[in-house]
């Protein structure tokens, strides 16, 4: 994994996580962000088995709602989801910096 990749991509699920937002808007937002997330980090990792193995068990694939749309959304659910994204997204920018802390990543 490449330092700087590592460092962007962090700093970015950070940004996300600083944005505030609720209901609807903030589920689409957040759950959208999770998927797309996971994919960058997956492909970051894809070189490193052990690496990979770790975040996919870690971050499996999550179900999302039919549509990606949380619009029309009971309340409850879309803030459970948007609560379930953002946690993951943390866990992620964690789990980034664990990555970073244990130098397992290519200094460029």
């Amino acid at each position: 994994m490449n330092v700087g990749s590592v460092i962007r991509l962090k700093s970015a699920i950070e940004g996300t996580l600083r944005e505030e937002g609720s209901g609807a808007t903030s589920a689409d937002a957040l759950t959208d962000a999770d998927a797309r997330f996971r994919q960058a980090i997956a492909e970051l990792a894809r070189d490193d088995a052990a690496l990979m193995t770790e975040f996919e068990s870690l971050y499996p694939p999550t179900k999302r709602k039919p549509g990606g749309d949380w619009a029309g959304a009971d309340m409850v659910d879309a803030a459970a989801a948007a609560k379930s994204a953002r946690t993951r997204l943390s866990g992620m920018a964690g789990w980034l910096q664990g990555v970073i802390d244990t130098n397992q990543i290519v200094l460029s």
